[in-house]
């Protein structure tokens, strides 16, 4: 994609675009090995390989470049280094690219649970040793996570069977929970688990979910 900001700019190979402290960023298309599912939208962050600050409007992006062991900081924003190919207001965490959403069954064990990179498979799989087969045989796992910092904060809504069809509904969902992944011993604890509700995010101390009709905003600490 081509990305065109007034008659000023023009971006080529543009994959992602975010505003943060008066710049621009662009992230590219052509990750290193392919990389495309790491284009998943982010909670809070991005990623990026080039920028331009809001006065420069008129010349070319530049590259991001490493200066640092970490990264770099452009403004007073810090961009971590990852290996595939990219940088991001996340810090590197082994492969993982941020975000990540999954659909998979326990028949998808030999495909890793249909992870695409090592951090996913580590993070599926203990998210499946902790929360078990809900008294099904072959139950189906919805999930979407998000890293903030050295945690990763996601939300897992187990069916009983696959459903082809979007929107769920709450009578779909046996069990809906939130957890929370430590990158200090890439631990995994469920931060709540209920049923007859949709899990739609988890952050730091809240949860929202939605049943029936409502969307809740839960505070964990408080309740």
């Amino acid at each position: 994609m081509n990305f065109f900001l007034s008659s000023f700019i023009k971006a080529n190979n543009v994959a992602t675009i975010a505003w943060k402290d008066n710049c621009l960023f662009f992230g590219n298309w052509d990750l290193k090995d392919d990389y495309r599912y790491y284009f998943e939208s982010y909670y809070k962050g991005f990623y990026a390989n080039r920028y331009i600050e809001e006065e420069k409007f008129g010349k070319q992006p530049k590259k991001i470049i490493k200066n640092h062991d970490w990264g770099c900081k452009i403004g007073n924003t810090k961009m971590y280094y990852h290996e595939e190919g990219f940088f991001s207001t996340e810090p590197s965490w082994l492969d993982y690219a941020g975000t990540s959403t999954g659909n998979f069954t326990l028949d998808d064990v030999k495909s890793n649970y249909q992870a695409e990179t090592k951090q996913e498979k580590i993070n599926r799989t203990l998210l499946v040793k902790e929360i078990g087969q809900c008294g099904i045989s072959n139950p189906n796992y919805l999930i979407v996570e998000y890293q903030m910092g050295d945690k990763i904060y996601g939300v897992c809504n187990v069916l009983r069977e696959y459903i082809p069809a979007y929107p769920i509904e709450s009578k779909d969902v046996v069990v809906a929970c939130c957890y929370k992944i430590s990158k200090k011993n890439n631990k995994l604890k469920i931060l709540k688990k209920q049923s007859s509700s949709i899990a739609i995010i988890a952050e730091n101390d809240e949860f929202v979910y939605q049943t029936d009709n409502k969307i809740i905003r839960n505070n964990l600490k408080t309740g």
